[in-house]
């Protein structure tokens, strides 16, 4: 079992090679169309085991008809090595109906 401090140290190193955050849809599959990018993402340093974003809120263009699942946490704006994904909060997925997604928590 990890310590809270443990826990922090490999969060604030997650975090320091984690520049980018973009989407996956309902086959696992990173979103395209509709300009969708990438976008940059930044850390609070973490605190009692857990890390937030600072820049929220992040919004992305995205297709009017994406079904978007996850996010994921990559090195880089293209390619490079994703280090995390974590399911979207409160649903299994979710349907976007403007072509806009608001990541605010």
């Amino acid at each position: 079992m990890y310590t809270v401090e443990g826990k922090n140290l490999m969060l604030n190193a997650l975090a320091g090679g984690s520049t980018h955050i973009g989407l996956l849809d309902n086959s696992g599959v990173e979103i395209i169309g509709g300009g969708y990018v990438r976008k940059p993402v930044t850390f609070n340093t973490a605190s009692n085991g857990i890390l937030t974003i600072a820049n929220l809120p992040i919004l992305f263009d995205v297709p009017s008809d994406a079904i978007i699942t996850k996010v994921i946490f990559m090195s880089a704006l293209t390619g490079g090595i994703k280090y995390a994904e974590s399911d979207v909060t409160g649903a299994t997925s979710f349907a976007v109906d403007s072509g806009q997604l608001d990541l605010n928590s």
